[in-house]
Protein backbone atom coordinates (compact mmCIF):
# COMPACT_ATOMS: atom_id res chain seq x y z
CA UNK A 1 0.00 0.00 0.00
CA UNK A 2 3.01 2.25 0.84
CA UNK A 3 4.62 1.69 -2.13
CA UNK A 4 1.87 2.32 -4.14
CA UNK A 5 0.96 5.64 -3.02
CA UNK A 6 4.75 6.38 -3.00
CA UNK A 7 4.66 5.60 -6.80
CA UNK A 8 1.52 7.96 -7.17
CA UNK A 9 3.40 10.94 -5.17
CA UNK A 10 6.07 10.29 -7.62
CA UNK A 11 3.41 10.36 -10.72
CA UNK A 12 1.90 13.45 -9.64
CA UNK A 13 5.02 14.75 -8.64
CA UNK A 14 5.94 14.81 -11.96
CA UNK A 15 2.95 16.50 -13.65
CA UNK A 16 3.34 19.28 -11.34
CA UNK A 17 6.37 19.68 -12.55
CA UNK A 18 5.35 19.64 -16.45
CA UNK A 19 2.40 22.03 -16.06
CA UNK A 20 5.17 24.07 -13.65
CA UNK A 21 7.07 24.41 -17.14
CA UNK A 22 4.03 25.24 -18.99
CA UNK A 23 2.94 27.78 -16.91
CA UNK A 24 6.74 29.33 -16.65
CA UNK A 25 6.37 29.27 -20.65
CA UNK A 26 2.93 30.72 -20.55
CA UNK A 27 4.01 34.04 -18.18
CA UNK A 28 7.09 34.51 -20.91
CA UNK A 29 4.78 34.41 -23.96
CA UNK A 30 2.09 36.65 -21.92
CA UNK A 31 5.09 39.42 -20.26
CA UNK A 32 6.32 39.58 -23.96
CA UNK A 33 2.64 40.30 -25.25
CA UNK A 34 2.26 42.83 -22.81
CA UNK A 35 5.37 44.37 -23.18
CA UNK A 36 4.57 45.08 -27.18
CA UNK A 37 1.00 46.50 -25.29
CA UNK A 38 3.03 48.70 -23.77
CA UNK A 39 5.12 49.88 -26.22
CA UNK A 40 2.67 50.45 -28.64
CA UNK A 41 0.36 52.76 -25.96
CA UNK A 42 3.34 54.86 -25.61
CA UNK A 43 3.22 55.68 -29.35
CA UNK A 44 0.10 56.08 -29.72
CA UNK A 45 -0.42 58.20 -26.43
CA UNK A 46 -2.76 56.02 -24.68
CA UNK A 47 -2.01 55.76 -20.82
CA UNK A 48 -1.04 52.60 -19.53
CA UNK A 49 -3.89 51.81 -17.03
CA UNK A 50 -7.32 50.94 -18.31
CA UNK A 51 -8.82 50.21 -15.54
CA UNK A 52 -11.95 48.49 -18.36
CA UNK A 53 -9.86 46.40 -20.13
CA UNK A 54 -8.42 45.13 -16.60
CA UNK A 55 -12.02 44.21 -15.50
CA UNK A 56 -12.76 42.55 -18.48
CA UNK A 57 -10.29 40.13 -18.33
CA UNK A 58 -10.94 39.10 -14.47
CA UNK A 59 -14.96 39.26 -15.71
CA UNK A 60 -13.55 36.58 -18.66
CA UNK A 61 -11.97 34.56 -16.34
CA UNK A 62 -13.37 30.91 -15.38
CA UNK A 63 -14.30 30.03 -11.57
CA UNK A 64 -13.13 26.79 -9.84
CA UNK A 65 -12.46 25.35 -6.63
CA UNK A 66 -9.18 27.35 -6.06
CA UNK A 67 -11.05 30.58 -7.51
CA UNK A 68 -9.71 32.96 -4.38
CA UNK A 69 -6.32 31.78 -4.63
CA UNK A 70 -5.94 32.07 -8.47
CA UNK A 71 -7.39 35.32 -8.81
CA UNK A 72 -5.00 36.34 -6.47
CA UNK A 73 -2.13 35.26 -8.50
CA UNK A 74 -3.88 36.61 -11.51
CA UNK A 75 -4.50 39.87 -9.72
CA UNK A 76 -0.94 40.20 -9.10
CA UNK A 77 -0.05 38.88 -13.03
CA UNK A 78 -1.61 42.11 -13.83
CA UNK A 79 0.22 44.49 -11.74
CA UNK A 80 3.72 43.11 -12.96
CA UNK A 81 2.29 43.68 -16.88
CA UNK A 82 1.02 46.98 -15.88
CA UNK A 83 4.36 48.01 -14.33
CA UNK A 84 6.44 46.17 -17.01
CA UNK A 85 4.52 48.48 -19.53
CA UNK A 86 5.37 51.73 -17.71
CA UNK A 87 8.79 51.28 -18.04
CA UNK A 88 8.25 50.42 -22.18
CA UNK A 89 7.97 53.70 -22.65
CA UNK A 90 12.09 53.84 -21.11
CA UNK A 91 14.66 52.74 -23.56
CA UNK A 92 16.80 49.35 -22.54
CA UNK A 93 20.32 50.45 -21.67
CA UNK A 94 22.09 47.79 -23.71
CA UNK A 95 26.12 47.24 -22.47
CA UNK A 96 28.23 45.59 -25.02
CA UNK A 97 32.15 45.08 -25.31
CA UNK A 98 34.81 42.39 -25.23
CA UNK A 99 34.82 39.71 -22.35
CA UNK A 100 36.08 40.87 -19.62
CA UNK A 101 35.61 44.50 -20.14
CA UNK A 102 32.75 44.73 -17.23
CA UNK A 103 29.21 44.89 -18.60
CA UNK A 104 27.90 42.13 -15.59
CA UNK A 105 29.44 43.97 -12.73
CA UNK A 106 28.62 47.49 -14.17
CA UNK A 107 24.91 45.91 -15.66
CA UNK A 108 24.36 44.59 -11.64
CA UNK A 109 25.46 47.45 -9.96
CA UNK A 110 23.34 50.34 -11.87
CA UNK A 111 20.49 48.14 -11.65
CA UNK A 112 20.45 47.93 -7.90
CA UNK A 113 21.34 51.69 -7.72
CA UNK A 114 18.09 52.20 -10.30
CA UNK A 115 15.79 49.62 -9.44
CA UNK A 116 15.83 48.84 -13.11
CA UNK A 117 15.52 45.32 -14.02
CA UNK A 118 18.64 43.59 -15.54
CA UNK A 119 19.37 40.49 -18.20
CA UNK A 120 22.92 39.10 -18.78
CA UNK A 121 22.11 36.95 -21.68
CA UNK A 122 24.95 34.61 -20.89
CA UNK A 123 23.85 33.90 -17.85
CA UNK A 124 20.16 32.93 -18.87
CA UNK A 125 21.28 30.87 -21.24
CA UNK A 126 23.54 29.32 -19.28
CA UNK A 127 20.65 28.77 -16.95
CA UNK A 128 18.49 27.36 -19.68
CA UNK A 129 20.98 24.94 -20.84
CA UNK A 130 22.29 23.92 -17.16
CA UNK A 131 26.18 24.47 -18.78
CA UNK A 132 28.57 26.96 -19.27
CA UNK A 133 29.12 28.77 -22.08
CA UNK A 134 32.12 27.03 -22.84
CA UNK A 135 30.79 23.43 -22.24
CA UNK A 136 27.85 25.02 -24.66
CA UNK A 137 30.35 25.57 -27.35
CA UNK A 138 32.42 22.56 -26.69
CA UNK A 139 29.49 20.13 -26.85
CA UNK A 140 26.76 21.52 -29.44
CA UNK A 141 28.72 24.26 -31.02
CA UNK A 142 29.07 27.87 -31.95
CA UNK A 143 26.02 27.84 -34.27
CA UNK A 144 23.80 26.44 -31.81
CA UNK A 145 24.73 28.57 -28.97
CA UNK A 146 23.86 31.57 -31.44
CA UNK A 147 20.90 30.09 -32.41
CA UNK A 148 20.08 30.29 -28.45
CA UNK A 149 20.96 33.95 -28.43
CA UNK A 150 18.79 34.91 -31.27
CA UNK A 151 15.73 33.68 -29.81
CA UNK A 152 16.67 35.22 -26.59
CA UNK A 153 17.44 38.54 -27.82
CA UNK A 154 14.17 38.33 -29.90
CA UNK A 155 11.83 38.49 -26.77
CA UNK A 156 14.33 41.08 -25.01
CA UNK A 157 12.08 44.32 -24.61
CA UNK A 158 12.40 48.23 -23.39
CA UNK A 159 12.62 48.97 -20.01
CA UNK A 160 15.79 46.83 -18.96
CA UNK A 161 19.47 46.87 -18.43
CA UNK A 162 21.01 44.25 -20.62
CA UNK A 163 24.55 42.63 -20.73
CA UNK A 164 24.97 41.25 -23.88
CA UNK A 165 27.49 38.59 -24.90
CA UNK A 166 30.14 39.27 -26.65
CA UNK A 167 29.53 38.31 -29.78
CA UNK A 168 25.87 38.80 -29.69
CA UNK A 169 26.18 42.36 -32.16
CA UNK A 170 27.79 39.89 -34.77
CA UNK A 171 24.49 38.95 -36.51
CA UNK A 172 22.62 42.02 -38.18
CA UNK A 173 19.46 41.29 -36.83
CA UNK A 174 20.01 40.69 -33.25
CA UNK A 175 21.08 44.70 -33.53
CA UNK A 176 18.07 46.00 -35.15
CA UNK A 177 16.08 44.51 -32.87
CA UNK A 178 18.42 45.73 -29.61
CA UNK A 179 18.13 49.42 -31.99
CA UNK A 180 14.60 49.60 -31.70
CA UNK A 181 14.04 48.47 -27.91
CA UNK A 182 16.78 50.88 -26.79
CA UNK A 183 20.70 52.41 -26.66
CA UNK A 184 23.61 50.18 -27.12
CA UNK A 185 26.63 51.53 -25.01
CA UNK A 186 30.22 50.12 -25.86
CA UNK A 187 32.24 49.73 -22.57
CA UNK A 188 35.37 50.05 -24.08
CA UNK A 189 38.70 48.60 -22.11
CA UNK A 190 42.17 48.67 -23.60
CA UNK A 191 43.62 45.07 -24.12
CA UNK A 192 46.31 45.91 -21.87
CA UNK A 193 43.38 45.21 -19.05
CA UNK A 194 41.70 42.52 -20.84
CA UNK A 195 44.79 40.90 -20.82
CA UNK A 196 44.81 40.64 -17.06
CA UNK A 197 41.18 38.62 -16.95
CA UNK A 198 41.35 34.77 -16.72
CA UNK A 199 40.84 33.19 -20.34
CA UNK A 200 40.05 29.42 -18.97
CA UNK A 201 36.38 30.03 -19.10
CA UNK A 202 36.09 31.75 -22.00
CA UNK A 203 34.67 29.70 -25.16
CA UNK A 204 36.53 31.72 -28.03
CA UNK A 205 39.50 33.29 -26.59
CA UNK A 206 41.49 30.92 -24.58
CA UNK A 207 44.67 32.61 -25.24
CA UNK A 208 46.59 35.84 -25.00
CA UNK A 209 47.05 35.53 -28.60
CA UNK A 210 43.60 34.90 -29.57
CA UNK A 211 42.49 37.76 -27.54
CA UNK A 212 44.13 40.09 -28.64
CA UNK A 213 43.41 38.97 -32.49
CA UNK A 214 39.68 38.88 -31.47
CA UNK A 215 40.13 42.90 -29.99
CA UNK A 216 41.30 43.54 -33.36
CA UNK A 217 38.48 42.30 -35.42
CA UNK A 218 35.48 43.29 -32.99
CA UNK A 219 36.34 46.77 -31.76
CA UNK A 220 35.62 48.31 -35.39
CA UNK A 221 32.51 46.55 -35.14
CA UNK A 222 31.77 47.61 -31.67
CA UNK A 223 32.40 51.07 -32.27
CA UNK A 224 30.13 51.14 -35.38
CA UNK A 225 27.35 49.56 -33.70
CA UNK A 226 27.24 51.39 -30.10
CA UNK A 227 25.29 54.56 -29.94
CA UNK A 228 27.54 55.68 -26.73
CA UNK A 229 30.60 55.13 -26.24
CA UNK A 230 32.07 54.86 -22.60
CA UNK A 231 35.33 54.33 -21.57
CA UNK A 232 36.02 51.44 -19.19
CA UNK A 233 39.99 52.10 -18.23
CA UNK A 234 39.15 54.13 -15.45
CA UNK A 235 37.72 53.43 -11.58
CA UNK A 236 34.63 51.74 -11.54
CA UNK A 237 33.10 54.62 -9.46
CA UNK A 238 33.60 57.20 -12.31
CA UNK A 239 32.37 54.93 -14.89
CA UNK A 240 29.40 53.89 -13.03
CA UNK A 241 28.29 57.65 -12.42
CA UNK A 242 28.75 58.53 -16.20
CA UNK A 243 26.81 56.00 -17.24
CA UNK A 244 24.16 56.48 -14.83
CA UNK A 245 24.52 60.18 -15.69
CA UNK A 246 23.02 58.43 -19.43
CA UNK A 247 20.38 56.95 -18.13
CA UNK A 248 19.19 59.37 -16.37
CA UNK A 249 19.30 61.74 -19.25
CA UNK A 250 17.86 59.28 -21.65
CA UNK A 251 14.77 58.73 -19.37
CA UNK A 252 14.07 62.29 -18.61
CA UNK A 253 13.94 62.58 -22.56
CA UNK A 254 11.08 60.12 -22.64
CA UNK A 255 9.36 61.63 -19.70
Amino acid sequence: MKKNRELELAYTRKKVKKINVQLYKLLERRFVLTNKIGKIKTEINKPIEDMVVESNIKNTLPHGIFDEYVRNIMDKIIEESKTQQSRSKFPSIILMGMPGCGKTTIGKTISDELHIPFVDLDQVIESQERMTITDIFEKKGENYFRKKERLLVKKLSSGCIIALGGGTILNPINVEHLKSIGKIIYLKRDIKLLKKIDLKDRPIAKTKTAQAELYKVRTPLYEATADYVIDNNRLLQLVNQELKTLIIQLYKKKN
